[in-house]
This record gives structure tokens, sequence and C-alpha cells, in this order.
């Protein structure tokens, strides 16, 4: 910390009780007379040592508030502790590593910080700030945010944007008095993140709005699928290769229904490839089963319906994809057109609007993943 005060004519500083200086080098300079004066005397030698703290010193804690059970659960990551500031107490310094897991649409979630007193002896009695240094999953950092004036025992709310890819929060305090703020600054007092998944469709998922206006739903003429090649071509788009098999029935040789098989690499690829193509708004034709029989026309013996994957989001579920339902005039763009990642499964599965009149009820999979290309 670096003190340089310049004034004119005569500056005068009254102290009640101590007034205590420790540094490194001290130079004063005046170009008449420098008076150091005390009631019983004035003494130049060194201290035997300087104090741990400062006792008017701004070192707080920065604790989540974990009782929002609507908005988010907050899980500890087992065995995973961070090293916070050494000014902080030990019980305070190597905190679990807590995330967040979201249980609500919403975009923009306030998520509620509390402020504690990180250490005894740092007896600060007009608060200080807390800059939130916002990073990406990339590691990147995107934003910076100041909340001041806060007291121990305050607390303040973050807004955690969802569309953003915010991954981790950390949180640094620093007095607010403009002069002799107890010595410390930019400490380290807390540190949070989201939960991400291991899977590797679901690890980075965003929220994406509808990239098919609802006033371009084509709705059903003569098949499922003649509507889903319709309403790609509303939107610029066409059915290409390559295509993802994700899912197939496993029937015997009478062709009877034994089970559904999941290929793990097609669901990685396959899931990857729609995520990518809604960032850019291109809507994606997906085939679904939702049946055990057999819908003639289709060659893997598995695909009975056609869905467009246009948005995805998550909720107290997991992560899901929306689709538009081209062959349910009343709910088909939906926005509880859902299909869930089931990580474990390697599937994507989920049920249209519980008001659609088509199958209802049915659980939709998705059987293929079809590229979209520009016509």
């Amino acid at each position: 910390m670096s003190i340089i005060r310049i004034t004119e004519g005569e500056y005068r500083t009254e102290i009640e009780g101590g007034w205590t200086v420790f540094t490194d080098e001290f130079e004063a300079y005046a170009g008449t007379v420098s008076h150091f004066t005390a009631e019983r005397e004035t003494m130049f030698g060194i201290p035997d040592k300087a104090p741990k703290f400062i006792d008017n010193a701004y070192i707080p804690a920065v604790l989540i508030n974990e009782g929002s059970d609507i908005l988010y659960d907050i899980k500890n990551k087992d065995n995973h502790y961070w090293n916070l500031s050494v000014l902080l107490e030990e019980n305070f310094r190597k905190p679990i590593v807590k995330q967040l897991k979201f249980k609500t649409p919403d975009p923009i979630i306030p998520v509620r910080f509390n402020i504690v007193k990180g250490n005894n002896l740092a007896n600060d009695k007009d608060g200080g700030h807390i800059t939130a240094k916002v990073y990406n999953s990339k590691g990147n950092k995107i934003e910076t945010q100041v909340f001041k004036d806060l007291n121990y025992g305050g607390h303040f709310d973050f807004s955690w944007d969802k569309t953003k890819d915010i991954f981790q929060i950390q949180f640094f305090a620093d007095d607010n008095d403009d002069f002799f703020n107890g010595g410390f600054e930019n400490v380290l007092c807390g540190i949070f993140e989201i939960y991400k998944s291991d899977c590797q469709v679901c690890g980075e998922w965003e929220i994406i709005a509808s990239v098919v206006p609802q006033y371009k739903y084509e709705g059903y003429q003569t098949d499922c699928h003649v509507a889903t090649h319709a309403q790609l071509k509303s939107m610029g788009y066409k059915e290409g290769f390559p295509r993802y098999q994700i899912s197939k029935a496993i029937r015997d040789k009478n062709k009877n229904f034994i089970k559904l098989e999941y290929n793990k690499e097609e669901f990685i690829k396959g899931g990857n490839y729609i995520k990518q193509a809604l960032k850019q708004e291109i809507p994606v034709t997906v085939g679904i089963d939702n049946h055990q029989q057999i819908t003639p026309g289709n060659p893997d013996l598995t695909t009975d319906h056609f869905v467009v994957i246009v948005g995805m989001g998550t909720d107290e579920k997991g992560n899901y994809f929306n689709f538009y339902d081209n062959a349910d005039r009343d709910v088909g763009t939906s926005s509880q057109n859902k299909l869930y990642c089931v990580c474990k499964e390697n599937k994507l599965e989920g049920h249209a609007d519980p008001e659609s009149g088509y199958l209802k009820g049915s659980v939709y999979t998705i059987t293929s993943i079809r590229t979209s290309i520009k016509i």
C-alpha cells in the first residue's frame, strides 16, 4: 500500500489512543523544523514485531445462502477444497468446493451470498467492498462486479446469468476506507462454481430460446416427416448428412421388439452437433421412437415419428432440448415439449406437452439425428 499526501499550509492529524506505523522504509523531510513529541518521551528504535492484524482490518468470508430449495441445490464436491487467503481463520481458509445446480428454467437466477467475519482480530466497523471476478467454463474472465459497503453480517445478491456460460465466481475483499484501510486488500474470501456433469454432452449446457419463431410453425399435412421438412425449409435448411443413429430397436427373428440399444459414440457426436447447431440458430430434425411396433417406411425398424429441435434449457429434472411437434397443431410449439439428456444411459428422452393430443403420454426417445444443411 502507498500513502502520498500533498498539502499546502499546515496539516495536522490528531489521533486518540496510539498510532503505530510499520514499514520497510520511512523518510520524512521538512524545509525548516520537524517535531515528533510525546508527553512522556519520544523513542526511535526497532519494535518487537508487527502485529499480524491491524484492529480495523476488513477480512470477511463470503458464504452462499443454502436455504433456497426452489431456485438451486448446493452440492459438495467430495474431497475437493479451495485454498483461500491465509488471512482467513483456519475454519474459513480451506472450504469444501460447493457447486450450484439450478432447479428452474429461468435464465437469470438471484443467488444470495452472506458476509461473515473471517478473522476474529479483524474488527472493521464500517464495512468494505467485495469484488466478484466471473469466469466461464474455459477459464476466461468474462466480467467483474463490485458490491460496495458491505458489513459483517450483511449480504448481497449476485444475478447468475445462465446465458453467459458462467462457471466460477471468485470473491475478493477490500476495505472501503480511503486512509489507513487496515493494511489488507484483494483478499480472496470465497469461490463458488456451477455444477458440471462429467457427461460429454451435458458437461457444458446453455440456455437457448427457440431458434424458430412460432409464427413459422409448420403443421401436419400428410405425415410428420413431410411437416418437419417444411419446418426446416421455412428457416432455409434441409436434411443432410452425416446422420447419427443414437438408438436402435433390437428385435427377434419375427421382428418382435426386445429392447432399445443405445450407441454412446453416436450419442456424444449427435448431442454435441445439436448444441452447436442451436448456437448458430439452426433447427435440427430428429427421429423418434414412441411405441414398440414397427412404423412402415422407416428402414431402421425403430423410428416412428419426426420432430424438430429448436432450443435447449435446464429445469429441476435436468438438461433438455425443446422441440416443435409438427403433428400437433394445438401445442406443437409448447415450451413443455422436452427431450432430456439421460447421460448414464446415453439417450435423449422425454415427452410432448401433457395437453398434446398426438399419442398422449407417449415416451419420446430420439433414434436418429439428421444434419441440417443450408438450402
